[in-house]
């Protein structure tokens, strides 16, 4: 009897190491990137990684996936940590403040949608956004299902970034704005920028326009 309670106590042991380790985990969140600076993409590009919780995340052999059709690893993690409320900058060869860099080439999901998300060194999925027009390549989302909550289509110079800050509801649309100023290692602004701006970046208010004028005749 003995020994089966000291093995039920391990086990039990082990489940909550592994529901603390996977809570603490999911504190680290996609805050803000930069698919589509001005000019030139390619060197301009970043990624900033946030930790929303309350302890030191190590993110040693986690990987950043990104994708136009579907997800393929862009950047592994080495010998790396992220301390509570503090900020993680990847950035391509000529973005200035970049923590760490890499070479990203992320979609600027014009025609259809694009994804990012963050993996842990167990391949298990930690945070997702699902950004553009549309979800045409299926892509899955962090509620394990097709993403019909997407972001917006990125404004040329513009980031996305969560508002309020580091908040993830794990719907894309809610968690993420234009942000009418990047804010690369710091905290979101809470003034994202009006939808006419980034719907005018985006293409789409043309569209809307001439659907409206077609309505109207």
């Amino acid at each position: 009897m003995k020994q089966v309670c000291m093995t039920l106590l391990t086990t039990a042991s082990i489940v909550i190491t592994l529901l603390t380790s996977s809570i603490v985990s999911a504190a680290i969140v996609i805050n803000e990137f930069l698919p589509d600076p001005s000019g030139t993409d390619s060197g301009n590009e970043w990624i900033e990684l946030y930790n929303n919780g309350t302890s030191t995340v190590n993110i040693d052999s986690w990987a950043i996936d990104a994708g136009t059709s579907s997800f393929s690893t862009i950047f592994t993690f080495s010998s790396t940590s992220l301390l509570s409320g503090d900020y993680l900058v990847i950035g391509e060869s000529n973005v200035s403040g970049a923590d760490l860099t890499a070479t990203l080439g992320l979609g600027n999901a014009t025609a259809t949608g694009d994804g990012l998300r963050l993996i842990d060194n167990a391949a298990v999925v930690i945070d997702t956004v699902i950004y553009g027009p549309n979800n045409n390549d299926n892509f899955i989302d962090d509620t394990a299902g097709i993403a019909s909550s997407l972001a917006p289509s990125p404004t040329t110079g513009l980031t996305l970034g969560r508002l309020p800050n580091g908040v993830d509801t794990d719907a894309s649309a809610i968690d993420f704005s234009v942000l009418a100023s990047p804010s690369l290692g710091v905290s979101n602004s809470v003034v994202p920028l009006p939808p006419t701006v980034w719907l005018f970046g985006s293409g789409l208010l043309g569209l809307i326009g001439i659907a409206r004028r077609k309505k109207a005749a």
